[in-house]
């Protein structure tokens, strides 16, 4: 499920996919770090890569929009946690 998601938000924005997998890297050093268990580091991991997801439904003119974002744009982006919240994942 995870890389199905992965291919759509590839598709539509190769910058979220890069930056999940980053931020889903930093998780899992942190979480060895702590000395988590491996099956808290998987759920963090998954975590990291599904943080942002919410942006696949946020138009491009907008996720890559160099200067900064005006008010009805920084509203739209910040609506991502919750569009990424209702896509039903399964763990």
């Amino acid at each position: 499920m995870v890389e199905l998601i992965f291919r759509i938000a590839s598709e539509k924005n190769p910058k979220i996919e890069a930056h999940s997998r980053r931020v889903s890297l930093l998780c899992q050093r942190t979480d060895i770090a702590m000395g988590l268990t491996e099956a808290e580091i998987c759920k963090l991991r998954v975590s990291g890569l599904l943080h942002d997801i919410g942006k696949i439904a946020i138009d491009n003119s907008i996720l890559d929009k160099p200067e900064r974002l005006k008010g009805k744009e920084w509203n739209e982006i910040k609506r991502h946690s919750y569009i990424g919240y209702r896509i039903p994942y399964q763990n």
